[in-house]
């Protein structure tokens, strides 16, 4: 079978003759690149044409226009104030049908501190990359700041510009996450080697002054895959458990709030009897376990199922974990500041 595109008036395509596809079987797709150029427009109309021999199917394709030669998305979308060396990504995709050669070059406002000043950068028609920087935040900085990203290319014909609005917290809570050798056995226990390898952090009393009543205490790590993450509820009072409540927060549970590069969170709730939400469509696994006076819970979620970047070393995300302990009227969080939606923990992936 053979592909064509049938530009407006005013618009050409390059190549102007039909592109052979493979053979494709059912349900597959194929990807096929076009170069368009003429009048600056913000949509246009185009008809594209498949022949396979006698049969012809046509379709006319609605396409917004960009007048960028590159698309720019930065992360994450909030920094430490007063905080030295924080990694930022400047993911840059090229928009045209020919490759670019330039320099990016990220810029906030004054007082902060950005190195390098610019990165050479080869881009490949529909190619994705990323550039990384170090931020350097003034303790006095304002809750919302502009930061800009800005491709030159080389050849000093084309350009690209983007700004954004990125936030500032302080005093928020910051843990890491380290690589595991091995990973843990999905099943509850708790009891791999990694999780005894693993730093335990506590979870704070949140919503109420006095004592905490009971401990929570949580443990993380990470490969090429997944992501990890240990929940121990103490829980001297096991008989007292709520449970079979709908929905799944109004019982004993642990919410686990992900927000890759601080761009949108992603929430996931395990009750204590094994009961969960399904907010992604990738697998992602748990499992509870029980103990006289303790329960448990062991996640696995895969990078997949949190968007396409996965974290590199040097990279920082949102996160934020939470118990309700019910039978305490006690609620605990990683990042207790506000409700668990809000003011989430910084978590850095270990170099």
């Amino acid at each position: 079978s053979r592909l064509r595109l049938l530009p407006p008036e005013g618009m050409r395509v390059t190549p102007q003759e039909p592109i052979a596809l493979r053979p494709l079987g059912p349900g597959e797709s194929a990807d096929v690149a076009f170069g368009l150029e003429g009048e600056s427009q913000k949509a246009l109309f185009i008809w594209a044409e498949l022949a396979a021999g006698d049969l012809r199917i046509g379709s006319r394709l609605h396409l917004l226009v960009s007048d960028s030669a590159v698309r720019m998305e930065l992360g994450p979308e909030r920094f430490a104030a007063g905080l030295d060396g924080q990694r930022a990504v400047v993911w840059l995709s090229d928009q045209l049908s020919a490759p670019l050669e330039g320099f990016v070059r990220l810029s906030a406002e004054q007082g902060w501190r950005i190195m390098p000043e610019r990165i050479p950068v080869t881009l490949q028609p529909g190619q994705r990359r990323r550039a990384e920087f170090a931020v350097s935040v003034p303790e006095t900085a304002p809750d919302r700041a502009k930061m800009t990203a800005a491709f030159e290319a080389a050849q000093a014909k084309t350009g690209s510009q983007a700004v954004f609005t990125v936030r500032t917290a302080k005093g928020l809570p910051r843990v890491v996450c380290r690589r595991m050798a091995q990973p843990p056995r999905i099943d509850g226990a708790l009891d791999d080697p990694c999780w005894a390898a693993a730093e335990s952090v506590p979870l704070q009393l949140m919503r109420a002054p006095g004592e905490q009543k009971v401990k929570t205490l949580l443990r993380l790590g990470c490969d090429d895959k997944h992501l990890y993450l240990a929940v121990w509820c103490w829980e001297p009072l096991m008989s007292a458990l709520v449970t079979g409540r709908d929905p799944l927060w109004s019982n004993d549970d642990v919410e686990i709030f992900v927000e890759p590069f601080h761009r949108g969170q992603v929430q996931f709730i395990i009750t204590a009897d094994g009961r969960r939400n399904e907010p992604v469509s990738s697998p992602w696994r748990s499992a509870v376990a029980r103990g006289p006076d303790w329960w448990s819970v062991e996640v696995s979620i895969p990078w997949a199922a949190l968007g396409p970047d996965p974290p590199q070393p040097g990279d920082t995300w949102g996160l934020n974990v939470g118990r309700a302990a019910r039978p305490h009227t006690e609620h605990h969080a990683l990042s207790p500041r506000k409700g668990y939606k809000e003011d989430l923990a910084d978590l850095l992936f270990a170099e």
